[in-house]
């Protein structure tokens, strides 16, 4: 493995590159090993989590432990991304957990200095992990701090319903109201949460659901975006609203649909169709996939990948000849995928993607192997492996290897040191159950 290669797998978060540190001398690739430590990687942070345990084990492998645990620990008093010092931070409360002292203080400096000036200070929940109710208490005490000269700042850990190990909610609950007897920091906190929880519970009583929405109010938002209630997406308004809606309604919204021209009201129709299609439509939507609008192009798309439909399989198959291989293109197979197609779509695989064609195909195949994992996958299961950049298409595949019984052991061994935990717990459930 070069170093650039080492390099792509450890920011994608691959086993491969933790085999590759176990099997080789880790010098050569300390820079590679620093850079993931100090700069969050991950492609989608929201849905792949972080990665420390992942990064705890690389840096454990590199021979260079105290040098790489200073530069985390500096890095993570300094950092002006939420994304690292995020990564960072979680970083140091592993090796805070097994006791080193200038981890933990590195967090609370973090916290603490945070909690000064930043709107959203790093830190609260992994001090409430390593030093469980007095961490909270902590936590509530810097905050309730900021909170009496900054009104408008907001917790950043809600006390009353948070979970501490060894503790019920009641005795939380208890400990916090004993406390914020004797700190008027802590009793700003807890009234800050007690009135933010309660203004939550009224909107979530004023906010309507969008099957409630009736048929001249989906037209009227149809017609002018204006009209759309706050608190809600066009997208998730019109999706939710079809699911739900009668046929006959849902035909009655659709009336202008064939004969419309506006971009607009185009798209508010498609966030509809994402939610349920009707089959007389399929001529138009057919029509819009060749949009020059690429927005229009891929709703279209969307739309279409809940149709059993010849034309449907026939658009696909023409989009991958034409060049046009991305999700879209392959959520049209979701249902009209046939023996034979993987070979197709193997065939049309770039070999050198960038990240965000690598994941927009991966979320295609991902359609594709949920309805036909048992099908002739296999090999785009292996490209998936390869080249996505996020954790979760990764596990997919390995999920469909591993359960039509291709995954190489060399594969399984890869997956073991894989950066998301459920890839890990798939192989080893995997290796328990033969």
């Amino acid at each position: 493995m070069t170093r650039d290669q080492f390099r792509k797998a450890l920011q994608k978060g691959q086993g491969r590159a933790i085999l590759h540190l176990l099997q080789n001398d880790p010098a050569p690739y300390l820079d590679e090993i620093l850079y993931a430590c100090l700069h969050n990687t991950t492609y989608d942070q929201e849905c792949e989590g972080t990665r420390e345990d992942y990064l705890f084990e690389a840096i454990n492998l590199s021979g260079r432990l105290d040098f790489l645990k200073s530069e985390v620990f500096e890095k993570l008093l300094t950092s002006t991304d939420n994304r690292d010092a995020s990564q960072l931070v979680e970083l140091a409360r592993l090796f805070a957990e097994r006791g080193d002292s200038n981890a933990r203080e590195a967090i609370y400096k973090r916290f603490d200095n945070g909690c000064e000036h930043e709107k959203y200070p790093i830190g609260s929940y992994s001090i409430v992990e390593l030093d469980r109710l007095d961490g909270l208490l902590h936590v509530m005490e810097q905050n309730g701090k900021r909170m009496l000269r900054d009104p408008d700042f907001e917790p950043t850990v809600y006390g009353n319903k948070h979970e501490v190990t060894g503790l019920t909610i009641l005795e939380v609950r208890h400990a916090i109201r004993m406390a914020s007897k004797q700190s008027q920091n802590i009793q700003a906190c807890r009234a800050k949460i007690a009135s933010e929880q309660r203004t939550y519970r009224t909107h979530r009583v004023d906010r309507r659901s969008p099957k409630d929405f009736t048929l001249p109010e989906i037209k009227s938002v149809i017609d002018d975006a204006a009209n759309k209630p706050n608190g809600i997406s066009l997208f998730y308004l019109f999706r939710s609203w079809a699911h739900h809606a009668t046929e006959n309604d849902l035909r009655l919204a659709a009336l202008g649909f064939p004969r419309e021209l506006d971009s607009d009201r185009i798209k508010r129709y498609l966030y509809m169709f994402s939610g349920r299609s009707l089959s007389e439509m399929i001529d138009r939507l057919l029509e819009l996939t060749r949009d020059d609008d690429t927005e229009i192009e891929r709703l279209a798309c969307l739309a279409l990948k809940k149709r059993k439909d010849v034309r449907v399989r026939e658009l696909a198959l023409q989009r991958i000849a034409d060049g046009k291989l991305n999700g879209s293109t392959l959520s049209l197979l979701k249902h009209n995928y046939q023996q034979g197609d993987g070979k197709t779509i193997q065939d049309a695989l770039p070999a050198d993607p960038d990240d965000h064609l690598a994941h927009d195909i991966g979320m295609g195949l991902r359609d594709i192997f949920e309805e036909y994992p048992e099908r002739d996958c296999v090999q785009l299961s292996f490209w998936l492996v390869d080249h996505t950049p996020c954790a979760m298409c990764r596990f997919a595949a390995i999920k469909t290897l591993v359960e039509s019984g291709s995954a190489p052991q060399s594969l399984i061994e890869e997956a073991r040191h894989d950066c998301y935990s459920d890839t890990r717990a798939l192989v080893s459930t995997a290796q328990q159950q033969e």
